[in-house]
């Protein structure tokens, strides 16, 4: 079972819960522009599909968010297909940006430039601070806009929401609420991520780490 469905089948998850979640499987991107080009494979259509359904016994109305590419807005619509054929009300609300790409400050191409003369130390590079000033946002920044977006989600979504998103933008959570460092926890896999839900003025945001869930509040 996908480490989010662990989760949400804890029963410590209350509404309204919003998943962050990186989309299904996709082949290899093998030049820039293939970022908002590149969908899924047959697998990950089918992967989707399936945890749409096993997340149907959790809600009875959800609203799906993905990033602005193709593989998001895939996993989000076969997800929503699921939902849709257990007769639950799965409503895609559309792209949003700021579980695309928003960290980045100059265009996609330079970005990307950037991101390859550190190679596999990228990541860690740019966390750490040491990226070139002005290509990126740093981590605290970014950390704080995804918080803010989620805030607003779970003040208007009174059940469940979605939000499909990518790689890098589950180590932003993962390091920036838990402290959880890919080179100790590995690389974010498909249909994993985390689940926040709201408490009156705390968010409880909540992720697997070796088969125990992890709970961290964080005070509005």
């Amino acid at each position: 079972m996908p480490d989010i469905l662990t989760i949400l089948a804890s029963g410590e998850v209350n509404l309204p819960a919003a998943i962050v979640m990186r989309h299904a499987e996709r082949p290899a991107i093998l030049a820039n522009n293939g970022h908002y080009t590149t969908g899924l494979t047959e697998k990950g259509l089918e992967d989707a599909f399936i945890f749409g359904s096993g997340l149907s016994e959790y809600s009875e109305s959800f609203k799906l968010y993905y990033s602005p590419v193709k593989r998001c807005l895939q996993t989000a619509e076969k997800i929503q297909e699921a939902l849709l054929k257990a007769g639950k009300n799965a409503k895609l609300c559309g792209p949003e940006e700021k579980i695309g790409v928003s960290y980045m400050l100059v265009d996609i191409d330079s970005a990307f430039s950037e991101a390859m003369v550190h190679g596999d130390e990228f990541i860690r590079t740019w966390f750490d601070g040491g990226l070139r000033p002005g290509v990126y946002k740093p981590l605290d920044d970014t950390l704080a806009e995804h918080l803010d977006y989620l805030k607003n989600c779970l003040d208007s979504t009174p059940e469940m929401s979605i939000h499909v998103t990518h790689d890098w933008n589950l180590n932003v959570l993962r390091e920036g609420i838990f402290h959880l460092r890919h080179e100790d926890v590995g690389w974010p896999g498909f249909l994993s991520g985390l689940v926040f839900s709201k408490d009156n003025d705390i968010i409880h945001a909540m992720i697997k780490k070796n088969g125990e869930t992890i709970i961290a509040a964080i005070p509005l």
